[in-house]
């Protein structure tokens, strides 16, 4: 996930499959996915960047939230922090409240492009 662009795609392609056959093993390595998702949705490029790295920070930056938000819906006592693991993830709750607080306009795009394309 800290690799260069093409792997990182790779990898949260990956992540979307892993979810679905191994949830808890998954669950288990979500702390250091918030981590590393954290640092792509904090990339600040430069002034001077050209329109290939714009464009490509923000479709990295549109995985991440997809994925996020696909890692909410799959394990969402990770991110609320209630049942039996409760002192688990925490880590992974501080990243989920902060991308909500501070990616809330491209978390419901996302989650409303989801809403039309299954329907």
């Amino acid at each position: 996930l800290s690799d260069e662009h093409d792997i990182r795609a790779l990898c949260n392609l990956m992540l979307t499959k892993l979810v679905i056959l191994d949830p808890d093993e998954t669950s288990r390595r979500l702390d250091t996915i918030a981590e590393c998702f954290r640092k792509i949705l904090s990339t600040k490029l430069k002034e001077n960047a050209v329109k290939q790295e714009v464009e490509k920070q923000e479709e990295a930056s549109k995985n991440v939230l997809r994925v996020t938000l696909l890692l909410h819906s799959a394990i969402p006592a990770a991110s609320s922090g209630v049942g039996a693991n409760a002192g688990q993830h925490q880590t992974w709750r501080g990243y989920w409240e902060w991308v909500e607080k501070d990616f809330d306009a491209q978390i419901r795009s996302l989650r409303e492009g989801e809403k039309e394309g299954g329907h």
